[in-house]
């Protein structure tokens, strides 16, 4: 697989930034939470940085965080391809996917027979706090 280029991460980040804020969340709880955390982690679409601080962060996070690039990008893709699913589903009404309108469960429920409860990852949370939320979900 290609590297990644600052110019196309930045692009990726962007793309990301407007699914999140242009009321398309529900598209990020199609992914797993930890997916999610991982986009939100290497991408940082919630935070408001400039295109430097944005390299920076990305220079941060790879060093830190060596296998996280590669799985931020296969859930990259996979949230295109949702975005393209969920165009096709809505036939195109924007209003539609925004509001999730049986298309999150559609896609999160296709695939395995059980029901699947579809959960967003609420970036921004302090290493206390998602231990406790942790906590919660397994006792």
């Amino acid at each position: 697989m290609p590297r990644l280029t600052n110019q196309q991460y930045l692009a990726n980040s962007c793309w990301l930034r407007g699914i999140w804020f242009c009321n398309l969340k529900t598209l990020y709880a199609v992914l797993p939470v930890q997916h999610q955390i991982d986009l939100h982690a290497y991408f940082a679409p919630t935070k408001e940085l400039t295109d430097e601080e944005r390299i920076d962060h990305r220079k941060i996070i790879s060093r830190d965080f060596p296998d996280l690039p590669a799985r931020a990008g296969r859930y990259y893709s996979r949230m295109q391809d949702l975005y393209d699913e969920a165009i096709q589903f809505a036939n195109g009404d924007m209003h539609l996917i925004g509001s999730g309108a049986g298309f999150v469960d559609t896609v999160s429920t296709t695939p395995a027979p059980d029901p699947v409860i579809a959960q967003r990852a609420q970036p921004g949370l302090d290493e206390n706090q998602d231990k406790a939320a942790n906590a919660t979900e397994t006792g």
